[in-house]
């Protein structure tokens, strides 16, 4: 019993990066300035009716900087329409509620803030449910 939980476990987590591809994951956004943000899967936190929280890693590449990514984490709050049959969702209406880098001043942190916020109001992101 014990080696059939294992093995489903392991099946689970290993079609897990394959569906996060198959719906676009990590999302990659282009600022005009030459900046690249990647988005990664979101997790999330509350979800009731159709307005949720949650958080997503992300990274932060600076021409200036060689293009070495910085990380981080957003906290956001959104819509979503769900699609019962595919178990999909989609984000829309995202709202940046709190953006932590280690090294980001506060401005930097607003700024970035503000640049996901105008970003993801104009894409669609597709989750699992």
């Amino acid at each position: 019993m014990r080696f059939l939980l294992l093995i489903v476990t392991a099946l689970a987590l290993g079609s897990a990066p394959a569906f996060a591809e198959e719906h676009g994951w990590p999302q990659q956004i282009d600022a005009d300035n030459g900046a690249t943000v990647i988005v990664y899967q979101p997790q999330i936190e509350e979800f009731t009716g159709n307005a949720l929280s949650g958080r997503a890693a992300v990274s932060v590449s600076m021409p200036e900087d060689n293009s070495v990514p910085t990380f981080g984490a957003i906290w956001f709050e959104a819509r979503m329409d769900t699609d019962r049959e595919t178990r999909t969702a989609v984000i829309r209406s995202v709202k940046v509620a709190d953006v932590r880098f280690t090294d980001a001043s506060e401005a930097q942190k607003e700024r970035l803030a503000t640049f996901l916020e105008q970003q993801l109001q104009a894409s669609q992101f597709t989750i699992s449910v």
